[in-house]
């Protein structure tokens, strides 16, 4: 498609691949108006670059998004160049895994949620490359179900608060790996928290 934009202050429920392209136009998938929470229905990719080149469309979301069963439905978005806002992610109904790619800004707004009970439980940013940034206190934990395995988080890219000593980051993978970036050298954290019996790789200063 060229774009799509959906208002609704009622449940959206995604049932599969969401494919869009700015060759001719916006490429956009706005769902900023979508009010009423977001389920996935099966795993699915939101990709706004379809033609596979250098740019893609942006991605607007206006409410959480869930899984319909605890750890079994994924999230893969693909926004290329563009820079993204992810709402909160899986506090309700934890994700299976959640993976981005964009060499834009992610800005995290709210925590994050996946389990490895039906499949990887992985929250990879490791193709994020424009920098994270905090936009409040974001927790991160891939063992949602408590059920003491967790998915491996990976971050490749920068993360940084919105001001300085403000926003701070939990991680929880019970006994999943962990890869951090650098993190608070532009903008410092509040805090950063790390819990995992598995490896921590330090690739920046923190």
């Amino acid at each position: 498609l060229e774009f799509l934009d959906i208002t609704t202050s009622g449940i959206l429920t995604l049932n599969g691949n969401v494919i869009t392209d700015n060759n001719v136009g916006s490429g956009a998938v706005d769902l900023a108006a979508a009010t009423g929470g977001i389920t996935l229905g099966a795993d699915l990719t939101i990709d706004t670059n379809g033609a596979g080149d250098a740019t893609g469309g942006l991605l607007s979301f206006g409410s959480a998004v869930n899984a319909t069963a605890n750890g079994i439905q994924g999230l893969t978005i693909d926004v290329t160049d563009q820079a993204l806002s992810l709402p909160v992610v899986g506090t309700t109904t934890y994700l299976d895994y959640l993976d981005v790619t964009t060499s834009g800004t992610l800005t995290l707004n709210g925590d994050i949620t996946t389990d490895d009970n039906g499949g990887s439980g992985a929250v990879d940013f490791s193709a994020v490359s424009g920098g994270i940034s905090l936009g409040a206190d974001i927790s991160i934990d891939t063992d949602g179900g408590t059920g003491g395995t967790g998915g491996l988080i990976t971050i490749g890219s920068a993360v940084d608060a919105s001001t300085d000593g403000t926003e701070s980051l939990t991680l929880d993978t019970a006994n999943g790996a962990v890869t951090l970036a650098a993190v608070g050298t532009t903008t410092d954290l509040e805090f950063l928290d790390i819990t995992t019996s598995g490896i921590l790789t330090l690739n920046g200063n923190v």
